[in-house]
């Protein structure tokens, strides 16, 4: 694959205008203050310049120009770059866009005199012509002029034929071009151009005066006109036999021996008309060079996570509540999405695709709890579980510094039975209490400080369900009921606990203690999922009597969060083709690593946008392969064509598939190995396919479909430019996907060509700013039926 962001359309002529495009998009620059521009180069009629020279983009911001990065152009017209960076102080500063050529190596860091195109950005855009101020200042369309045939300085011996010269002869003589003055780093120049290639006849700036070789080395001895123009006397050339003439405009220096791009007046045909008969010019301004710039948003460049969450001890929420992951990318809180847990503990989705702006800045994942529904697109303050992010891999805790930041381990406590509000007339066991009556009373539970957006609470749990005792934050001091709504009217201590008198509750008749962390908001009657005391049985010890509690952490929600890696078979099947045959896909996955792997495969449909694709979850032992034969059929139940997509930890795990139908001989068919998102071809980016063929014939030969998936969520465009092998361009074809889409086309080069194609080339690239996309093609033979895969390089 080709990843020197170059982008080709049509192969470029004289008369024909190529777009290109010139795009600028914003990311927070590296340096304080600074904003760093991505460009992106749309030209059109630019040529090769030859070695020594390059061509290089400045944008003008505040009247200084800073430089967008050099380039050249191929013979064929492709541009070796389009895409560049520059860092600017103040993006809203920057009014246009300026092409210069310049010498290579350069040791000058400003703009040369030969400014070739330059445009105002308008609206976010700049459309760049040589007739912009800072260029060429006129766009030659009123440019005119006439020649005649004559050799005067072969004296009468030579013939009319073999001279041209730009003059009147009728007008003492007198000028008869008429051009604009051009600035510095710029000259006209005359030629006569034949089968042999193009001849100079001289530089001039004014139409009036000689150019700067007079009447030129083939010239005679006699005088010649102080007009531009040259004879061809010694040896004789007779200019009526093929040749044309031009007028172009040169940059200075130059080291090309034909005319520069710009050619403002030609005659495609000197004609034998006798000598000092004027033959008129047309002009070719409309075949100039442009450009094309345009401002847009960095935040379109985005990457995709593929976060696969594996989470224990989590509970049902309610109606009003859910789950929300957070990818933190360079210290901001991205969404991964909600989901729920019904109440089993089963996750409502474990695989969440986000888009972020950079991989590899992700550090952290935290899980909240948010409300249903949520207005506020920051994360709530109940963080639930963190964990960093290492190796593509986070292990979540409540320890982690972003949740609790405390893993609970060293939570201790006791309480004891007693009724203090029933003043006597109650029971000793209808009351718990968490303190310590022989030290004041003083505190008993050893608890963290918990961050915002969480509070302790106790419970007796029987039969009949939990009870809440109070909420809490600190071991020292009344809960949030007090005594609770079953006490009675006498005094209670001033520590967490309930009396349970009126109704009268023995709590020794197969009551159990607990301490919880519960969410606030919280819609539950019942404790929350972290539980870090337990005494699972509250004994009839006597009044006054500590009982204490256990550590119970092995009960607190934990996980893991990993970025996974895409393994995409581009192309699978379970259907039906031609004659009769039957096209199914084995998919096979192998396990290099010296420990187990979890994957997940999912079917991506094809011509349809697969937001949330089917999937299946599958563990590999270490060192193992598994293989499931016409997977779309096994595994989802799924007749016809699409992608698998397979989601593995790592580089260890390998993906590979076969497509193939049976016959009386056996079978006959294709391997489509997996490919990675480095295999993706990104906005900027170009890919080719090789080793094409088509024939028009169907029953001989070869035809060629050509498929894509959109390796991304947002919709893209993707282009096709189909080629012969000679280079001559045939066509584009072009497909919009949507999310995840997969598409094939067909016999591809039937839709640009009724002319078979021995040998042919695809070129496939997006304009879509963010898109990125997998292209492929299956060259298959027209009388068997088998086929060939054709990566992209």
């Amino acid at each position: 694959m080709d990843r020197t962001l170059v982008l080709q359309r049509n192969r470029i002529t004289e008369k024909t205008i190529l777009l290109l495009a010139l795009t600028v998009c914003l990311i927070v620059g590296p340096a304080a203050g600074a904003e760093v521009t991505h460009l992106r180069l749309e030209s059109s009629g630019l040529e090769d310049l030859g070695p020594g020279w390059v061509y290089e983009g400045w944008l003008i911001e505040g009247g200084m120009p800073i430089s967008t990065g050099t380039f050249t152009v191929a013979a064929d017209g492709a541009v070796s770059q389009m895409y560049f960076t520059a860092e600017v102080n103040d993006m809203n500063q920057i009014d246009a866009f300026v092409l210069s050529i310049e010498p290579s190596p350069d040791s000058d860091p400003a703009p040369s005199s030969v400014k070739l195109l330059g445009g105002d950005f308008i609206s976010g855009s700049a459309h760049a012509t040589v007739a912009h101020a800072a260029a060429l200042g006129d766009d030659f369309s009123a440019a005119a002029g006439t020649y005649i045939l004559n050799a005067p300085s072969g004296g009468g011996a030579a013939e009319y034929f073999q001279g041209i010269w730009w003059l009147d002869p009728t007008t003492g003589p007198g000028p008869t071009l008429s051009l604009p003055a051009l600035p510095a780093g710029w000259i006209y120049e005359g030629w006569v151009a034949g089968s042999a290639g193009p001849v100079s006849t001289g530089r001039f700036s004014s139409a009036e005066g000689a150019d700067s070789d007079g009447a030129g080395i083939t010239g005679g001895p006699a005088a010649f006109p102080p007009f531009p123009g040259q004879d061809f006397v010694n040896p004789p050339m007779d200019l009526t036999d093929g040749f044309a003439a031009v007028i172009s405009i040169e940059p200075v220096p130059d080291n090309s021996s034909a005319p520069f791009g710009l050619k403002p007046l030609i005659d495609g045909m000197i004609a034998a008309l006798g000598a000092g008969v004027p033959q008129a010019m047309s002009n070719e301004s409309v075949s100039f060079p442009m450009a094309t710039a345009t401002l847009f948003d960095a935040s379109d460049q985005m990457e995709t996570a593929h976060l696969r969450l594996s989470l224990g001890g989590l509970e049902d929420l309610g109606a009003d509540f859910a789950y929300e992951g957070w990818l933190i990318v360079d210290g901001e809180a991205i969404s991964s999405g909600v989901f729920t847990v019904d109440g089993a503990g089963e996750m409502s989705q474990t695989y969440f695709p986000t888009q972020v702006s950079d991989l590899d800045a992700i550090g952290a994942f935290v899980l909240t709890i948010e409300p249903v529904p949520d207005s506020d697109p920051s994360p709530a303050a109940t963080h639930l579980l963190g964990g960093d992010v290492i190796n593509g891999r986070a292990s979540l805790s409540v320890g982690h510094a972003a949740a609790f930041g405390d893993d609970f381990s060293s939570a201790s406590g006791s309480y004891i039975l007693n009724a203090p509000s029933g003043g006597g007339a109650a029971d000793y066991f209808n009351g718990i209490w968490w303190l310590d009556p022989a030290t004041g009373p003083g505190p008993t539970l050893v608890l963290p400080m918990l961050p915002d957006g969480w509070a302790y609470e106790g419970w007796v749990a029987g039969a009949e369900g939990p009870v809440s005792t109070g909420r809490f934050t600190m071991a020292e001091g009344a809960d949030n009921d007090g005594a609770g709504p079953d006490s009675g009217q006498e005094a209670f201590p001033p520590f967490p606990g309930q009396d349970f008198v009126d109704p009268a509750k023995d709590l020794t008749s197969g009551y159990a203690a607990v301490i919880s962390v519960e969410p606030e908001p919280d819609n539950s009657a019942a404790p929350f999922a972290i539980k870090p005391l337990i005494d699972r049985l509250v004994d009839d010890v006597g009044a006054g009597v500590p009982q204490p509690m256990g550590l119970n952490l092995g009960s607190l929600p934990s996980g893991s969060a990993a970025l996974m890696r895409t393994a995409d078979v581009l192309a699978g099947a379970n259907t039906e083709g031609l004659n009769n045959t039957l096209w199914e896909t084995d998919l096979e996955i192998h396990n290099g690593s010296t420990t187990a792997t979890t994957f997940t495969v999912q079917l991506l449909e094809a011509k349809q946008a697969n937001p949330s694709p089917q999937s299946m979850t599958f563990e590999l032992e270490a060192f193992s392969s598994v293989r499931y034969p016409n997977s779309m059929d096994t595994l989802f139940g799924f007749e016809g064509t699409g992608a698998l997509r397979v989601l593995v930890e790592g580089d260890a795990v390998k993906v590979t598939s076969r497509t193939f139908t049976r016959s009386s001989e056996g079978t006959y068919g294709q391997a489509i190995p997996a490919h990675s998102e480095d295999d993706a071809l990104a906005f900027g980016e170009m890919g080719r396919l090789i080793q094409l063929s088509y024939s028009e014939a169907s029953d001989s030969g070869f035809r060629t479909n050509i498929g894509f998936l959109n390796a991304g969520m947002g919709t893209v465009e993707v282009n096709a430019d189909l080629y012969s092998g000679d280079g001559t361009f045939l066509g584009t074809v072009t497909v919009s996907l949507e999310g995840l889409e997969q598409r094939q086309i067909t016999n591809a080069f039937s839709m640009v060509t009724n002319e078979s194609v021995d040998v042919g080339y695809a070129v496939v690239w997006t304009d879509t700013p963010g898109g990125s996309f997998y292209a492929y093609a299956s060259v298959v033979d027209n009388q068997t039926g088998d086929a060939v895969f054709v990566a992209v390089q």
